[in-house]
């Protein structure tokens, strides 16, 4: 790709991500992140350098009970190498808020040498800049790339990318030697990372066999899958090894890298030097594909007897009632409810399914019609849940280069006016209602969101309000937990993690309590010392279905219950802290 297409590649999405991010700039410059989760990361990382072994529990939140974070820490491992050294000169939460700034961008930056990467075997250089283009502007994939984000979203992106990517190079013959190794290891470190780049590394697999199946190609590749199940086993078992679940070695977590995903690795593994056997034994298509389903199938048996708890899924985290109340207060778990979101974010994955539906029907190939169905699943996953909307994107960003290509291929006998005519109608296809839609995130819903404050409600400054009152209980709103754990010594009530939902139904409970003379029982549940508010002209969904005498309610309008009695009041941000008067 040559250096200086990939320093184009890799500075757009930066760019584009500082220009597009300007008004939040100044706060994260101040001190401050983007959202809760970066904030809830950071906390974890200092708890964990303070106390000098790894932590996967914030001992802060869940009224002093603490609060278990699923997320690995092969995050943490990478945050606090890149800031070693400048805490050196700068002290160690200035240098751990340093490089939490520069992260989102920097993932903005893998990105998109990724995606031109990836789309470079198949689409002319001129055009290869689109990739990166697209990623940087759609609000699916760069919003949780700004300066403050610390998170593995894009991350997870990108290692979806780089398999898809190998395995399409390996079945078009692209790959230089040891792609399977370099399959293998991508595979594992996204296994490692979270599980929800499975599917991803399944899929890429899955494009491997197939290519198998019909290719003339079949020693050669039954090797390569040989080899990449090999290194994707061998990975995952060093991760496991270096960072287990919480509850040790033998623990059953579903959420993230632990022995049921280790055996699914290993039945991979497996499988890879079956599928070289059958390809010694017999040339046949159908037969290979035959006995490869089989072993297959025998394989996923095996794993779900060993570990049958998988079937339950996330009935083994909370019951179908608490997962409601819980997973309807996070937007990003939400389905696009409407054509201007879906429009946002995935018109252009769309695009992307229907240029590769042209080009399957046109060469009649089956391995084209496996990324079909791949993109379309994609969409539906982005359809039902709004943050997984990012995978039809990364698609269409490595799509788009390609087709302005084939476009312009295409259209060689033109004139170069309509041929340029052409491919511009095809960008515009894309990139509009992406950028669009980056716009409206940044400015729109931001605008919203503060004309829905009665005051700003910031928690830039809480930490002079809340510091005489350090280790004590506050009951707050759920989603200014992380910051305040980032910015005070208090403890919280609860947080949007469902590895403590308990603590989260306490708070919930303790907000949507009814009127009383006396502290009701939902609050002295909490262990609340303090209840940290502020007015908002909007009710909040918290208490939507009840009528409107909640706790927050009252509140919001000024009715203050008789066993509160206010300690401090912020003006400029509209916080109010009240004592709890037992």
């Amino acid at each position: 790709m040559g250096w200086r297409l990939g320093a184009v590649c890799a500075a757009l999405p930066v760019l584009i991500g500082f220009g597009a991010g300007w008004r939040q700039l100044s706060f994260v410059f101040g001190g401050g992140l983007v959202n809760p989760d970066s904030y809830m990361r950071i906390v974890r990382l200092q708890e964990t350098l303070a106390a000098h072994h790894v932590m996967d529990v914030v001992a802060r939140d869940g009224s002093g009970g603490g609060t278990l974070l699923h997320w690995s820490h092969l995050l943490d491992s990478v945050l606090c190498l890149f800031a070693a050294l400048p805490a050196l000169s700068m002290g160690q939460h200035a240098a751990l808020h340093l490089v939490a700034m520069l992260f989102g961008p920097a993932c903005m930056a893998c990105l998109g040498l990724a995606v031109a990467w990836a789309a470079a075997p198949f689409a002319d250089r001129p055009w290869l800049f689109l990739g990166p283009l697209l990623a940087a502007v759609s609000p699916a994939i760069s919003l949780y790339g700004l300066p403050g984000v610390v998170h593995h979203h894009v991350p997870v992106v990108i290692i979806a990318v780089m398999t898809c990517g190998e395995a399409a190079r390996l079945i078009a013959g692209e790959a230089r030697p040891g792609a399977g190794l370099r399959l293998g290891a991508w595979a594992g470190l996204g296994l490692w990372l979270t599980p929800e780049s499975l599917p991803f590394e399944l899929l890429s697999f899955g494009a491997l066999w197939l290519a198998w199946i019909v290719s003339d190609r079949r020693t050669e590749l039954a090797r390569t899958i040989g080899h990449t199940g090999t290194t994707f086993a061998a990975v995952a078992i060093a991760a496991f090894l270096a960072d287990p679940p919480h509850a040790g070695y033998a623990a059953v977590a579903l959420d993230r890298l632990s022995i049921p995903l280790v055996g699914l690795a290993v039945a991979v593994a497996a499988v890879g030097w079956t599928i070289v056997k059958i390809g010694r034994a017999t040339r046949r298509p159908e037969m290979r594909a035959l006995f490869s389903l089989a072993a297959g199938v025998a394989a996923a048996v095996l794993w779900v007897a060993c570990f049958p708890k998988v079937l339950l899924g996330s009935a083994t985290l909370m019951n179908a009632a608490d997962w409601h109340a819980f997973m309807d207060h996070i937007s990003e778990m939400e389905p696009v409810d409407s054509v201007s979101c879906g429009l946002q974010y995935l018109l252009t994955g769309a695009a992307a399914a229907a240029f590769l539906s042209w080009a399957a029907w046109r060469r009649r190939s089956a391995l084209l019609f496996y990324a079909v169905a791949v993109t379309i699943g994609c969409l539906w996953l982005g359809f039902t849940h709004l943050r997984f909307s990012a995978y039809p994107e990364a698609i269409a960003a490595i799509i788009l280069p390609i087709a302005a290509t084939t476009v312009e291929r295409r259209a060689a006998a033109w004139s170069p006016a309509v041929r340029s005519f052409a491919c511009a109608a095809l960008i515009i296809v894309f990139l509009p209602l992406p950028m669009m839609g980056r716009m409206h995130a940044l400015f729109g819903e931001a605008h919203a969101a503060e004309a829905g404050k009665l005051g700003s409600c910031s928690l830039t400054n809480i930490g002079s309000m809340l510091a005489p009152y350090a280790g004590k209980v506050v009951l707050a709103n759920v989603n200014d937990t992380p910051e305040l754990l980032y910015r005070t010594g208090v403890l919280t009530v609860g947080s949007l993690y469902h590895r403590n939902v308990a603590a989260f139904l306490r708070l919930r409970a303790a907000w949507r309590s009814g009127p009383s003379d006396t502290v009701p029982p939902e609050i002295t549940a909490t262990r609340a010392a303090f209840v940290l508010f502020c007015g908002k002209s909007h009710r909040s969904p918290l208490v939507g279905d009840l009528p409107p005498e909640t706790l927050l309610d009252r509140l919001n309008r000024g009715a203050v219950p008789p066993w509160l009695s206010m300690v401090a009041d912020d003006a400029s941000s509209g916080n109010i802290l009240y004592r709890v008067v037992r």
